[in-house]
């Protein structure tokens, strides 16, 4: 056997071998990502306005805390980050109850605002006006996402959903104003129970009857000891009886104070250390 003969008997198995690593390679590559062994190339889905619709805001519901507040949250068809402020007042009285601004939270319009309450007692029941509002110049601060759909200065808006700022020049600049009533729902009975606790004027036997009620006693002591309310919370502990728990944080530590509501002899009591302690405040 001649040299050249070993050399293409050796070579050509070498050869095979590259040849399959390769492909395995890239059979490997494939499965772990199949879009590039289709040379396809994944581009950002724009969104767009749709053009069949009479509003932009799709739904939009009130929902109670446990502790009274009112919150909304719905849908409006606009992108994500959509900065809107949602004012709640009666329908025809102009005092505004309460505003909050809010961002659609994803691409389907998603949005929950933050609590509603009336100078922090629970917002009657009964049908209110809310106006959703948006402006797309610098002040409002839009995301270079929404300005892109909307256009600066609300340019690109349908002129069938938004209004003019100045109607004598109604293309100069156009934003969002959106109306509607809704009906806010009573109290929960979860949500009378946090109110009777909150409303409460204790007895503790070493002082006798406190001057200030509960949630009073609650925001001055954790003012005084830099804390913070996670939130406050009831559940059924008997036929009648609900037991009502506020958490709170100080230096981040978080404590329970337990009170127990009975809702027949509308009666408040302590449950334990934490909830005494915020139950009873000396006078000044």
């Amino acid at each position: 056997m001649k040299d050249k003969d070993i050399v293409v008997l050796l070579t050509v198995p070498i050869l095979c071998l590259v040849i399959g690593l390769a492909a395995s390679c890239g059979e490997s590559k494939r499965r772990d990502n199949p879009d590039r062994g289709n040379d396809a190339v994944k581009v950002a889905t724009k969104f767009v306005i749709p053009t069949d619709i009479t509003s932009f805001l799709d739904h939009v519901d009130a929902l109670r805390d446990f502790d009274g507040g009112i919150r909304f949250e719905g849908k409006i068809r606009l992108p994500r980050g959509t900065l809107f402020i949602l004012n709640l007042n009666r329908p025809g009285n102009e005092r505004i109850l309460g505003g909050d601004k809010f961002a659609l939270s994803d691409d389907t319009g998603t949005f929950r605002t933050g609590a509603f309450t009336d100078h922090g007692k629970p917002i009657k029941e009964g049908k209110y006006k809310i106006e959703l509002i948006a402006h797309f110049d610098e002040p409002w601060q839009q995301p270079d996402r929404v300005i892109e759909v909307a256009g600066r200065y609300g340019t690109k808006l349908p002129r069938n959903l938004s209004v003019p700022r100045d109607r004598e020049f109604p293309d100069r600049e156009r934003y969002i104003e959106i109306e509607t009533v809704v009906t806010l729902p009573p109290l929960s009975p979860e949500a009378i129970a946090v109110q009777a606790v909150k409303n409460a004027k204790l007895v503790v036997p070493e002082h006798g009857r406190a001057t200030d009620n509960v949630e009073f006693i609650v925001t001055y002591a954790l003012r005084g000891l830099r804390g913070q309310i996670v939130g406050w919370t009831a559940k059924r502990s008997g036929n009648n009886t609900w037991e009502v728990t506020l958490q709170y944080l100080i230096d981040n530590k978080k404590y329970e104070a337990k009170w127990e509501y009975d809702s027949n002899r509308r009666q408040v009591k302590y449950l334990n250390f934490e909830a005494k302690v915020f139950s009873w405040l000396p006078r000044e």
